[in-house]
């Protein structure tokens, strides 16, 4: 984004690409001001010489490279940037276009596909933009709250960690040791994404065994300082650690019977979460870095 004035509000225009799947496209923005490394949906400030409508035509253009004449007005929103900057954002949605997004490396340090309702603790969305989402259209079309089952949870966990399998074996066995925008490999996601659900499993675990438990979030910062001194993975002993995860996920799995699957506990950051929606999130996790790596490969 141009330099701005943080003295009076500004105009700015944002687009919400949401694909069938319900899945929505943001993007992370450079370590600058207003919004430095945080994630939020292609946006752009409105110039004294242009509409809203064609500023979100030259962000589809110059910001993810694709064209779409199907775009509707969603909502208002009041942005505050890092320097305080204030911004009236116009938001509209997007569900149709030609072309494949890919994010302008200008403006942009990396995308995500991201499913409403998923939770990373690496992944900053702007506090107000994620706080729409929550609460608007977009989120009551594509987000339920569901009693997880034994068997809806092991077809959640087999299919996000098939789809994720699928996009990895799609680098080339060089790539795959290639770091990414992310700071990390295809090869150190896999690993990282073994880590989580073991550490995941570990809290949920807790919830339900100790009284009063509050679930504390995976530190991923502190994670790659432990693995980046650790031993080095090629890509069979990924697959084996990855396997081994999981074949304990699903072992506790199935020791759990549904009145623990539908139990309550604390979560630090978000209040009150259940042992199935937990449980759920580990596949939610799969789909976000399979989405992550998808981009990469088209980008």
């Amino acid at each position: 984004m141009p330099p701005i004035d943080s003295r009076a509000p500004l105009l700015a225009a944002a687009v919400a690409l949401r694909r069938q799947d319900g899945k929505v496209l943001l993007l992370q923005h450079k370590n600058l001001i207003p919004f430095p490394k945080k994630w939020s949906f292609p946006v752009t400030v409105v110039s004294e010489s242009e509409t809203a409508e064609d500023a979100i035509e030259r962000v589809l253009r110059d910001h993810v490279h694709i064209r779409s004449s199907d775009i509707t007005f969603a909502d208002t929103i009041y942005v505050t940037g890092s320097d305080s900057t204030n911004f009236v954002l116009n938001i509209f949605f997007c569900e149709n276009w030609e072309g494949e997004p890919q994010y302008d490396p200008q403006n942009y340090d990396d995308a995500i596909w991201y499913t409403l309702g998923n939770f990373d603790d690496r992944y900053q969305i702007v506090s107000e933009i994620n706080t729409w989402m929550s609460s608007s259209l977009l989120s009551e079309k594509y987000s339920k709250v569901e009693s997880h089952t034994q068997e809806s949870l092991k077809k959640l966990l087999i299919d996000s960690r098939n789809q994720l399998l699928k996009t990895f074996q799609s680098f080339s066995a060089e790539s795959k040791y290639k770091k990414l925008s992310s700071g990390l490999s295809p090869i150190d996601t896999l690993i990282h994404v073994s880590d989580l659900e073991t550490y995941y499993v570990s809290e949920i675990d807790r919830i339900i065994t100790i009284p009063g438990h509050s679930w504390q979030p995976f530190n991923t910062d502190q994670w790659i300082i432990t693995y980046r001194t650790g031993e080095s993975f090629d890509s069979t002993m990924t697959h084996n650690r990855l396997r081994d995860a999981r074949e304990k996920t699903m072992e506790w799995l199935d020791s759990l019977v549904q009145s623990q699957l539908d139990q309550y506990g604390n979560h630090t950051e978000r209040g009150i979460v259940v042992v199935g929606e937990r449980i759920a999130s580990i596949a939610q996790h799969d789909l976000f870095h399979a989405s992550q790596l998808e981009i990469k490969l088209n980008h």
